[in-house]
């Protein structure tokens, strides 16, 4: 009898010993895992990939806004996350006598609901750069307000960090001295460039420089392809009103009369293709020109 009770109570130890060890193994599993499932969530953006909606207005034509009496145009931007500098260049096309008015931006880091530091750069009377400092290397979302104003300071209507329950917006001047939009850059859409840095006044000089020829030769290269449609189209109308004056001599009153009034249609067609013709080759003319001429400012 008393064998029998050593026997279990042998037993029972040995199973409670196998409990307690097998219990402390699933809660030290249960541990990693808590952690091994915090740490995926935290960083599951950078696993997975960010799947929340990308705000970004892009570059080039597509980003042409109306402001004052003309337009301006984002032709370039670049981003250095791993030195915080960014910038942003503008095409500002506004009318000679619109002499009161000065171009102004500032940067906000979207997510910190903050003013990031930046100056404007005027490069020539259409491009300005905005040198933008002190960029968080996290950075997600950025948002540049530029516009027109009537004195060199432009009193923006964008005070961040004062009132969280305003969004950051607040009026810090009147709405009718500012003439202001917005352009969002999504950091999705722009590759980290670690080359980038704030360059020279000569060298951004030979940046507009280059964008201006690119854009030159695009409408040369439009005024090329117009000019050779053209021709086409001429010959096409010649050939039509040879087949006509050869009708015309086969048929007499009101016939002949229909057949004169469509071979003057194809004159005056003819007549008005000639003209884009001509002015074109003038255009042409006066752009080739215009590329000598920047390309000397860079010669100097």
């Amino acid at each position: 009898m008393q064998n029998m009770q050593r026997k279990l109570g042998a037993r029972r130890q040995k199973m409670g010993n196998w409990i307690r060890k097998h219990v402390d193994v699933f809660y030290w599993c249960m541990v990693v895992f808590t952690v091994l499932g915090m740490a995926f969530f935290t960083f599951s953006r950078n696993i997975l990939g960010d799947d929340s909606d990308i705000v970004d207005s892009g570059v080039g034509a597509k980003t042409t806004t109306a402001v004052g009496n003309g337009t301006i145009t984002i032709v370039e931007r670049g981003v250095n996350a791993k030195t915080g500098y960014a910038e942003v260049m503008f095409q500002v096309n506004q009318p000679p006598e619109d002499v009161d008015s000065n171009f102004d931006a500032v940067a906000v880091d979207v997510k910190a609901n903050k003013e990031i530091p930046a100056k404007v750069e005027q490069i020539t009377d259409q491009y300005y750069v905005l040198h933008i400092n002190k960029l968080d290397p996290k950075w997600s979302q950025l948002e540049v307000d530029y516009g027109l104003v009537n004195k060199a300071t432009p009193e923006t209507d964008f005070d961040y960090g004062t009132d969280p329950d305003t969004q950051g917006r607040a009026t810090n001047g009147t709405k009718s001295e500012v003439d202001q939009q917005s352009y969002s850059i999504d950091y999705r859409r722009v590759k980290s460039n670690p080359n980038l840095k704030q360059r020279t006044h000569k060298q951004y000089v030979a940046e507009y420089v280059k964008i201006e020829i690119a854009d030159t030769k695009k409408a040369i290269a439009g005024i090329q392809k117009d000019r050779k449609a053209a021709r086409k189209a001429i010959g096409e109308y010649r050939a039509k009103r040879s087949k006509l004056q050869k009708q015309k001599q086969t048929v007499v009153g009101e016939d002949e009369s229909t057949i004169k009034d469509s071979i003057d249609s194809i004159d005056d067609s003819i007549e008005g293709l000639n003209k884009t013709i001509k002015n074109g080759l003038q255009a042409e003319k006066n752009d080739k020109k215009l590329i000598k001429q920047l390309r000397s400012q860079t010669e100097n």
